[in-house]
C-alpha cells in the first residue's frame, strides 16, 4: 500500500471510529431498550453515524476529488454508500442474532467489520475518487 493510500486509510479509519461511537450509542440505546428490533436499531444508528462521517470526510479527508464543485452528486453517491452500509448493517445484525447468537454486541461488531470494508472501497474508489484517477 502506498504511503499516501495508507495515510488516507488511517484518517478514514479515525473518522469512521468517531462515527461508530455515535452509531453504536444510538444502536445500543434503541436495541437494548426494546424500542426497535436489532436490525432497525442498527440501521438508525448507522444513519446517524453516516451524517457525521460525511461532514468530516468531505471537509477533512477527501477534498478535490472528481466530484469537486458538484456537491449534489457527491452527496448522492455518499448517500448510496450509506445505503449499502445500512443494508449490510441491518442484514448482518438480523442474521447474526437469528442464526448465531442473541448477542447485540457481537452482532454489531460483525456488521461493522463487513460494512467498513465494503463501504470504504465504495467511498474511496467511487465517491471520493481522485480527479486524476477519474480522468484516466
Amino acid at each position: 500500500m502506498k504511503a499516501q493510500s495508507l495515510a488516507i486509510f488511517l484518517r478514514y479509519t479515525a473518522i469512521s471510529a468517531l462515527a461508530l461511537v455515535l452509531d453504536y450509542g444510538v444502536y445500543w440505546m434503541l436495541a437494548s431498550s426494546g424500542r426497535l428490533g436489532v436490525g432497525l436499531a442498527a440501521a438508525v444508528g448507522y444513519s446517524c453515524g453516516l451524517v457525521l462521517a460525511y461532514v468530516l470526510m468531505s471537509a477533512r479527508l477527501f477534498r478535490g476529488g472528481w466530484l469537486a464543485g458538484r456537491k449534489p452528486a457527491e452527496v448522492a453517491l455518499f448517500a448510496v454508500s450509506g445505503l449499502i452500509g445500512v443494508v449490510l448493517s441491518y442484514a448482518i445484525t438480523e442474521a447474526y442474532v437469528g442464526l448465531i447468537a442473541d448477542n447485540l454486541h457481537a452482532a454489531k461488531i460483525a456488521a461493522t467489520l463487513v460494512s467498513f470494508v465494503v463501504v470504504y472501497a465504495f467511498r474511496r474508489y467511487v465517491v471520493f475518487r481522485p480527479a486524476a484517477e477519474a480522468a484516466q
